[in-house]
């Protein structure tokens, strides 16, 4: 049986897009030429990391060689072991990371639970159990963006625009919008449906709520391009792609806010 057929692919491996074809024909060439050099990571007896290579392996009959993965957070080995390896840009990484988080999230979870007992601790209530997702969550995103490189920030708009809008999240993935201008898309059809449903309904608008929030957040993405200028000379091209277009969403926000201020 050849080594493609014997290992099926991990489903935690499968949410990082495939390699291209030119990609995939460099891998090969260079397998061929010198070896495998990194081992192929196996997890519950599937591919975990390394799927192309294997692949490559068996295309230029090289014998693959094999590691098995035994340590408890497996989701996050696949996020450091190719996005940080991978010609991605920061919006791709960040929209890749947000599908992780779930996983991401009930590992956290329960590395908690095997502590607590570990320390003869007793089980969270309900509502601190609550409290308790909401801070892997937030914890989860933070951990899993600073290993690539992306910010916290980036990675919570990536998930506002996956949870509102998955084709437009794809895009996002395939790397054809980045995710700050699909977070103002988002924000944009979720404001014009809101004008829909006050003239549909007649009801009054909510008194700026949602407006207010929006500029607030928009102040907040200018404060924290302006913290990542301190450190502009060791920006990469996509970083100084975010912080442009975090800058550009605050005075978007700034202006709107002033001209209110102004009537």
């Amino acid at each position: 049986m050849s080594a493609t057929t014997t290992y099926e692919t991990h489903p935690l491996a499968a949410l990082i897009p495939a390699m291209s074809d030119d990609e995939y024909a460099r891998l090969r060439e260079d397998i061929a030429a010198n070896g495998l050099y990194d081992a192929i990571t196996l997890y519950d007896g599937k591919v975990l990391d390394g799927r192309h290579r294997l692949r490559a392996c068996e295309a230029t009959g090289t014998v693959p060689r094999f590691v098995e993965y035994t340590d408890d957070s497996p989701a996050q080995f696949v996020i450091s072991h190719n996005l940080s390896r991978r010609h991605l840009t920061t919006s791709q990484r960040a929209m890749i990371v947000t599908s992780f988080l779930p996983e991401l999230e009930a590992e956290a979870a329960e590395r908690q639970k095997r502590l607590g007992r570990e320390l003869g601790g007793a089980p969270l209530a309900s509502n601190d159990a609550k409290g308790a997702d909401r801070v892997h969550s937030g914890k989860s995103a933070q951990v899993a963006g600073d290993s690539i490189g992306v910010s916290f920030a980036t990675v919570e708009r990536a998930k506002h625009v996956l949870e509102h809008d998955p084709e437009l999240a794809q895009k996002v993935r395939d790397g054809d919008i980045t995710v700050n201008a699909a977070r103002d898309m988002v924000r944009k059809a979720e404001t014009n449906g809101q004008k829909r449903g006050h003239v549909e309904t007649g009801l009054a608008r909510p008194a700026g709520v949602r407006r207010i929030a929006m500029q607030a957040e928009g102040m907040a993405l200018a404060i924290e391009a302006l913290n990542l200028t301190k450190s502009c000379e060791r920006m990469t091209i996509d970083q100084r792609s975010e912080a442009l277009d975090a800058c550009k969403a605050g005075l978007r926000a700034l202006n709107t806010l002033a001209n209110a201020l102004g009537r």
